[in-house]
């Protein structure tokens, strides 16, 4: 009786082992484990027109627009540019020697091809009002270079604003050619705008 007892102790005890064996072996290679939340994000197919004229899509965790690419000015090649001064408002400029210049007292019209292609005032800040990009500043349309706050706007006028010191004036810049070529031409021209003594 013993040696049945005994027997049948050793049979539970190894079913007992092969079972936990069975379960070790399924959960370690054949059972899937709890997801770790590793799955893929697909974003919507959509494009933002970035002011350089190309688009950016949809990216990341949540799906926002990637940054669109904001040159700066830099100082290319203005060596065959003709130079403007004015001494009634106090300041200078470049601009390509294709442009010509209007000789009207004020308004400034930089013209090219007998279109005006910039036109060049000022503004008085307590009757004009707030700029969208002095209310919004971070939007992609607008950009900080130096010291000109340039509104890229839509595709048919671009316009950059500098305020003086007194905080009443600004000088206000108008492109109304907007061909990549003279956006790049408009940013070279607003490098070379300095104000004299």
């Amino acid at each position: 009786m013993f040696a049945r007892e005994k027997l049948s102790h050793v049979v539970a005890v190894a079913l007992l082992l092969m079972a936990v064996s069975i379960i070790a072996v399924a959960s370690y290679f054949g059972v899937p484990r709890k997801a770790q939340h590793s799955f893929r994000i697909s974003c919507t197919l959509e494009a933002k027109l970035c002011p350089d004229g190309s688009y950016v899509g949809r990216t990341g965790q949540n799906c926002e627009f990637e940054e669109c690419a904001k040159p700066s000015i830099t100082q290319d090649d203005t060596s065959d540019w003709k130079t403007y001064l004015n001494e009634e408002y106090g300041f200078e400029f470049k601009y390509p020697s294709s442009w010509s210049i209007s000789l009207s007292k004020w308004p400034i019209h930089l013209i090219e091809g007998g279109d005006d292609i910039i036109v060049i005032s000022t503004i008085d800040l307590t009757l004009a009002g707030i700029t969208y990009c002095e209310a919004y500043p971070q939007d992609m349309r607008c950009e900080l270079a130096g010291a000109w706050m340039i509104d890229w706007g839509d595709s048919t006028t671009v316009t950059a604003q500098m305020n003086y010191a007194d905080g009443m004036t600004a000088m206000l810049t108008t492109l109304y050619k907007t061909s990549t070529k003279n956006k790049k031409d408009f940013k070279q021209f607003l490098s070379t705008f300095k104000f004299i003594d």
